[in-house]
């Protein structure tokens, strides 16, 4: 039986670091890391129209990274089939805590992102166009 090649992300942000092997990576990891934060990265900073768009960007981009990161940290802790003991829920509790201060940081920067696209558009009466890198 043939081996499917693992996921190659397309694009790679900066800020991860090269010694992260996608092929080491669990799946469900790979997948979010290629399927969702890739994507993310192009549309939000590579096809950026300014230098502050892309600051937003990449910014908006690394906290969905941490928050991928975190889901798969609180999944480990989280047993849907049993109640946890105390030392377990408070464990959770904190990684919960952490993850809702981290999903607030993403949504204000998600937000500050959108309002220089509609000022940008505002200002030019339409989109420009994309400047490389």
């Amino acid at each position: 039986m043939a081996e499917t090649p693992a996921a190659v992300p397309s694009v790679r942000p900066y800020f991860i670091p090269a010694s992260v092997d996608y092929d080491a990576l669990p799946e469900p990891v790979r997948q979010a890391l290629v399927g969702v934060v890739g994507p993310a990265y192009q549309d939000l900073v590579e096809r950026a129209l300014t230098a502050l768009e892309r600051a937003a960007g990449v910014t908006l981009v690394f906290l969905l990274t941490m928050e991928v990161i975190e889901q798969f940290a609180l999944a480990r802790v989280t047993d849907f089939g049993a109640p946890p003991s105390a030392d377990a829920a408070r464990e959770r509790d904190k990684l919960i805590e952490a993850h809702l201060r981290l999903v607030s940081a993403k949504q204000a920067s998600a937000r500050f992102a959108l309002r220089l696209n509609l000022l940008r558009q505002a200002r030019y009466d339409g989109p420009l166009r994309a400047r490389p890198m």
